[in-house]
């Protein structure tokens, strides 16, 4: 299928593996989107903040994006003062937004943009299993507002009022801040 992008007929070719790009610091995506465009890509996909991974899901552990080493992970939320975040730091404040992620979301979509490429940005992905919602900021225990008190399988549903809140406004902000872009979907 082509996609019509900047006036003209496109096909969207991607490998798009890395979809902890933005939310793992430790992730060169400047270097990672100089590989797409000298492939001949021009699409990648990336995970929002609300899925996370860690080592054991995956068989590359740490070397895995959205397995951001203890205390690499940045999210839509900032950093509160209490500790206790599962995999390092500081629990979430999902009444604050962290600036310094927005700033990186947007700098990866306009690195993206430079080079021609075009970026799918996941909001949710079902968490799978209970070791990867344990380490989500929307779980209750990784949050000091205690948000998201059900079980994995319930985190795409709308069974918990609080936890559907927290999504609407994380949707609502991400919109917000890549509304000028023109490669975003």
């Amino acid at each position: 299928h082509y996609f019509l992008f900047r006036g003209q007929p496109t096909i969207l070719i991607t490998t798009a593996e890395h979809y902890g790009a933005v939310i793992n610091l430790d992730f060169d995506y400047v270097a990672y989107f100089n590989a797409l465009q000298a492939q001949g890509h021009t699409l990648t996909r990336v995970f929002a903040g609300s899925y996370v991974e860690g080592p054991i899901h995956t068989p590359i552990g740490y070397a895995n994006p959205l397995a951001p080493q203890p205390g690499r992970l940045i999210a839509p939320w900032a950093r509160s003062a209490t500790p206790g975040y599962a995999n390092g730091g500081n629990k979430f404040d999902l009444d604050t937004w962290d600036v310094n992620y927005f700033n990186r979301l947007k700098d990866f979509v306009a690195q993206a943009g430079a080079r021609g490429i075009v970026v799918e940005v996941t909001f949710f992905s079902n968490q799978y299993q209970a070791s990867t919602w344990d380490l989500s900021p929307l779980r209750a225990r990784n949050n000091i507002q205690g948000v998201g008190t059900g079980t994995f399988d319930s985190f795409i549903t709308l069974r918990d009022p609080a936890l559907v809140a927290r999504q609407d406004a994380m949707v609502q902000k991400i919109v917000q801040e890549l509304n000028t872009f023109d490669n975003v979907y």
